[in-house]
């Protein structure tokens, strides 16, 4: 019996390293031991895709944070791949919509939806259910201010925001050095 423990796979290879999903590459780990290895394989290799798992699995960064920086590490390889190339207007009008239609698309929005579960309570940056959308909707009946319809918040939750905030980029300053 497991009890509370959430389980993941691990690559024993990583994918950003050119490992696969195959079973053989793949160990069952809580999340600390995910943690843990992710940070032996960053201090040992020194990529950023293993710093970021780290930290995440670790809840020392928000995933919304993480997610920007492996998607600015795809926008980076792609176009060190595209170097040099010569793209006519008709391929780079094709690229542009391609990317915008996965950028909207419900595939996309249902991915975020799908692993918005494995990230911490504090976890933002992704698309609730119409189901939760409703629940937090009835729960917050009755607390917005006239007229600008924001909510209220108490001096407390003013300050408890303004401390998560200083927080959140003090850390996104550090995992960058």
């Amino acid at each position: 019996m497991t009890g509370n423990i959430v389980w993941h796979l691990h690559h024993i290879i990583p994918k950003h390293m050119g490992g696969t999903d195959e079973p053989e590459n793949l160990i069952r780990v809580n999340v600390a031991c995910h943690a843990f290895l992710h940070k032996c394989l960053w201090e040992e290799y020194g990529l950023l895709q293993d710093k970021m798992a780290w930290l995440g699995l670790s809840n020392q960064l928000p995933y919304r944070f993480i997610d920007e920086e492996l998607e600015n590490i795809r926008r980076t390889k792609i176009s060190e791949a595209n170097k040099g190339k010569i793209f006519s207007e008709e391929t780079k009008r094709k690229m542009s919509t391609s990317a915008k239609k996965r950028a909207n698309s419900k595939s996309g929005k249902e991915h975020l939806q799908s692993i918005a579960h494995l990230g911490s309570k504090n976890r933002v940056g992704f698309f609730h259910t119409e189901e939760a959308k409703q629940k937090i909707s009835e729960k917050n009946k009755g607390n917005k201010l006239p007229g600008n319809g924001k909510y209220a918040r108490s001096d407390e939750q003013k300050r408890k925001q303004s401390e998560a905030m200083k927080e959140y980029h003090r850390r996104k300053k550090n995992a960058i050095k």
